[in-house]
């Protein structure tokens, strides 16, 4: 039996929908976690750094990476799991990755307002834990 760590992901983008528990439709989202014990469940930078990949969207850096990131969230129908170049981290080693949630299985049938989700890092997959963890 293997173990995952227990970490938060921030919500990078996702289909209005997931904001409104009166919505129940299965949409796609952007979430970013880390694995780094300094910031596994710092909700705080993670948004931060949420906040400066969305900004990628309305900017270009100069920087192949983060440009190249702006592009990915830019393109309705792109999926992606990838590493967040580390400008954006401070050198911390942290994911991005699209997905399709389901308002049944979030907290209050939506993605919260402080927009964290908590879920299980196994190696190759973020897991998000069901509603009732919350």
């Amino acid at each position: 039996m293997a173990n995952a760590p227990l970490v938060f992901a921030a919500v990078v983008q996702a289909n209005s929908a997931l904001f409104d528990p009166a919505e129940a439709t299965w949409a796609p989202a952007v979430l970013l976690y880390t694995t780094d014990p300094a910031h596994i469940r710092d909700g705080e930078w993670l948004r931060q750094v949420a906040d400066r990949c969305a900004a990628l969207r309305e900017r270009r850096t100069g920087d192949r990476r983060e440009d190249g990131l702006g592009f990915l969230l830019n393109e309705e129908e792109s999926t992606f799991d990838i590493e967040v170049p580390p400008t954006l981290t401070g050198g911390v080693t942290a994911k991005i990755l699209t997905t399709y949630l389901s308002p049944g299985t979030l907290p209050g049938g939506a993605i919260p307002a402080h927009r964290i989700l908590a879920g299980l890092a196994w190696e190759k997959e973020l897991v998000l834990l069901p509603k009732t963890y919350y």
